[in-house]
C-alpha cells in the first residue's frame, strides 16, 4: 500500500500522485467527525497494508495550496473519494465503520477482476440469447410451415 500524506515537501508531486486509481481522504485536523474517523480509518489501511492500493490524505489546510480542481469537489470534512486519473468516479456516502470503509476501498480499487467478471457475465447473457433468438426463429418457421401445410390440405380438399 503507499500512502501519500499531502504536505508542504511533496506538493509538487500532487499532480504525479494522482494519476491512476487512489483513494482520496479530505479531513481537517480541528474537526471532530475527522478526529472520530481517525482510528476506524487506519484500521482500514491496516486491514489493506498489502494491497496494491493507493491512499492520498489531504488535510484541508493545504487545500488551497493544491492547483488542481479536485480540490473543488470538497463539500466537508471528512470526505473520501475513489479518484481515476485526478477525476472523481465514485464518492462514499455510506456510515463509517471499518466493514463499509473497506469494502469502498476494495470494490474501487481492485476493480480488475470484477470488470472481467462482468465481461464473461455479459458474453454469456449474449450467448443466452443468441440461443433463445435462434429457438425463436425455429419455432415462428415451424408454425409458419405447418400453417402453410394445412392451408394447402384445405385448398386440396376443396
Amino acid at each position: 500500500m503507499n500512502v501519500i500524506d499531502v504536505n508542504d515537501t511533496n506538493l509538487s508531486n500532487f499532480h504525479n500522485d494522482i494519476k491512476g486509481r487512489a483513494i482520496v481522504l479530505f479531513h481537517h485536523p480541528q474537526c471532530g467527525h475527522c478526529t472520530e474517523l481517525r482510528p476506524t480509518w487506519e484500521k482500514v489501511k491496516q486491514l489493506n497494508s498489502k494491497k496494491p492500493i493507493k491512499i492520498i490524505e489531504i488535510n484541508a489546510e493545504m487545500l488551497h495550496k493544491i492547483d488542481h480542481p479536485i480540490k473543488q469537489i470538497v463539500q466537508g470534512f471528512p470526505q473520501i473519494v475513489h479518484l481515476q486519473n485526478g477525476e472523481v468516479v465514485n464518492e462514499f456516502n455510506q456510515t463509517r465503520n471499518v466493514e463499509n470503509l473497506n469494502k469502498f476501498v476494495n470494490q474501487n480499487l481492485i476493480t480488475r477482476n470484477v470488470n472481467h467478471s462482468l465481461n464473461k457475465r455479459n458474453t454469456r447473457n449474449t450467448n443466452t440469447r443468441n440461443k433463445r433468438n435462434k429457438r425463436n426463429t425455429k419455432k415462428r418457421n415451424t408454425k409458419k410451415r405447418n400453417t402453410k401445410k394445412r392451408r394447402n390440405a384445405r385448398k386440396k380438399r376443396t
